[in-house]
């Protein structure tokens, strides 16, 4: 390996054949240069893996900035997870809900004619009165799929898919009454 040689009043790094130093012009003495140079080489050797104070700065400052996003980018990200999870079962919901609703719109069609037939007003009157129940059962699975299809909040999907669960409920037991 070879040694380098550094000035002793300055620490500049010089050449054998100097006789005076490039940087401060100080004389070149060969007896006081070999310990000048043994503290100015393991000098040079520790600065070699320093790092410089303005890369720490931006590191911190880029560590920093990243755990402040992410701790504020966190609660929307997951709410937006959460809502497309919570969306996939309320649009599973609203189609158990149509299909309940076709189920008991095909009783009602296949009882009118025959209620219609009767001369029993009251039996009329109860049959339309559970139509009617069977419409509004109708209007509250179509709140529901028109708040899914506008994107509504998830506990508001909710509170329309059990508003036409009971209206449905309601429907069916009007029915039955029949």
């Amino acid at each position: 390996m070879k040694k380098n040689k550094f000035c002793n009043s300055c620490g500049n790094e010089i050449s054998d054949s100097q006789e005076f130093c490039n940087n401060c012009g100080n004389k070149l003495s060969s007896s006081n240069n070999e310990k000048t140079n043994k503290i100015f080489q393991e000098k040079k050797n520790t600065n070699r893996y320093k790092i410089h104070p303005i890369f720490l700065i931006m590191a911190g400052i880029l560590v920093i900035t990243t755990i402040f996003l992410v701790v504020i980018a966190l609660p929307f990200l997951s709410s937006g997870i959460t809502t497309e999870i919570s969306s996939g079962t309320q649009h599973d919901e609203l189609i158990a809900l149509k299909s309940n609703y076709t189920d008991l719109e095909a009783k009602f069609n296949m009882t009118k004619p025959g209620i219609v037939a009767t001369n029993n007003k009251g039996k009329q009157q109860r049959f339309i009165d559970a139509e009617l129940e069977l419409i509004k059962a109708n209007s509250a699975i179509e709140d529901v799929e028109a708040g899914l299809k506008i994107g509504k909040p998830a506990d508001e999907i909710d509170k329309r898919i059990k508003i036409a669960k009971k209206q449905l409920v309601t429907a069916n037991q009007a029915y039955n009454k029949l």
